[in-house]
C-alpha cells in the first residue's frame, strides 16, 4: 500500500496538466502519509501555500488548527495529519478579489486514486461565522473532542 501511495504522490506532485492554464507555475501541494488517519480536504491551496509549499500555511490555517485544538507544530509533525484538497494547485486570484475557484480537473485526475491508496476553512468563512455563532459554540468543541479521540492512541499502545 505504501508503494502505490509514495507513486500517487509522486505522480501528483509532478503533475502539470493545468501548466498554461493557470498564472503561475504550477505547484502541486499535498501531505499525505501512509499513517494519515485524519483527511483535511480543502478547496486549493492559497497563494501563501502556494510559495511556501506548506498546506494550511495562512491565516486559514490558523483558523483550521484552533478549531482542531491542534497548534502548529504538531499539526505539521503529526504524520497521522494529511491535507489534500480538490485542486492540489494555486488557482490564481480572481479579477474580483479571492481566489479563482479550484478547477475540476485536478479532483478528476487525482482524487479517486488518491483515496483509493488511504485507508476547510477559507478567510471567506468569516462573514458567515458572525452570522452563526452556534458553529464555533456547538461544533468546534465537538470536533476538537472528535481529533483528540482519533489522535489519541488506546491506553494499550501508549505504554
Amino acid at each position: 500500500m505504501t508503494t502505490d501511495l509514495d507513486a500517487v504522490l509522486s505522480d501528483i506532485r509532478a503533475c502539470r496538466a493545468c501548466a498554461g492554464v493557470l498564472p503561475h507555475t504550477p505547484r502541486p501541494v499535498v501531505r499525505v502519509f501512509p499513517e494519515t488517519r485524519l483527511l483535511i480536504c480543502g478547496q486549493a491551496p492559497g497563494r501563501r501555500v502556494h510559495e511556501s509549499g506548506l498546506p494550511f500555511n495562512d491565516p486559514s490555517g490558523d483558523r483550521l488548527r484552533d478549531w482542531m485544538g491542534v497548534d502548529y507544530d504538531s499539526f505539521y509533525a503529526d504524520r497521522r495529519i494529511g491535507v489534500a484538497a480538490q485542486a492540489f494547485c494555486y488557482p490564481g486570484t480572481a479579477p474580483k478579489g479571492g481566489d479563482h475557484p479550484p478547477p475540476s480537473r485536478c479532483a478528476d485526475l487525482w482524487r479517486p486514486q488518491l483515496l483509493a491508496a488511504l485507508p476547510h476553512p477559507s478567510w471567506r468563512n468569516t462573514a458567515w461565522l458572525r452570522k452563526n455563532p452556534w458553529f464555533e459554540d456547538e461544533v468546534v468543541p465537538y470536533l476538537r473532542e472528535r481529533v483528540r479521540s482519533i489522535l489519541t492512541p488506546p491506553a494499550r499502545m501508549r505504554a
